[in-house]
This record gives C-alpha cells, structure tokens and sequence, in this order.
C-alpha cells in the first residue's frame, strides 16, 4: 500500500498562492520593462520578505 496522503488545498492557502503568483508577476512585468533591474534578486527578496511575513 502507498503511504502517499493527498491534500485538498484550503482556501486561505489558495489566497498564498495566489498573492505569490501576483508579487512575481508584478516582478516579472516590471523587468521586462527595465531591463537593468536585478530579476533574479527582486523575486528572491520578494519571496524571502512574505515567507517572513506569513510566518508565525
């Protein structure tokens, strides 16, 4: 037998997710724009600052 457990996805994790993929969207919409903006270090300080920030 598998030990695998499968979640169902509540909606307030939803909503994480969701706010997530908006803040890199954002990100990414803005570096297209401006070429000479750090991508890679906006997306990390940006995903670094709400796992801070959702952490409890």
């Amino acid at each position: 037998m598998n030990n695998i457990t499968f979640q169902k996805l509540r909606a307030a994790d939803f909503e994480y997710f969701s706010h997530i993929a908006g803040v890199v969207s954002e990100i990414r919409n803005a570096f297209e724009k401006t070429p000479e903006m750090e991508g890679t270090l906006a997306l990390t300080c940006a995903l670094l600052y709400d796992t801070l920030e959702d952490t409890p």
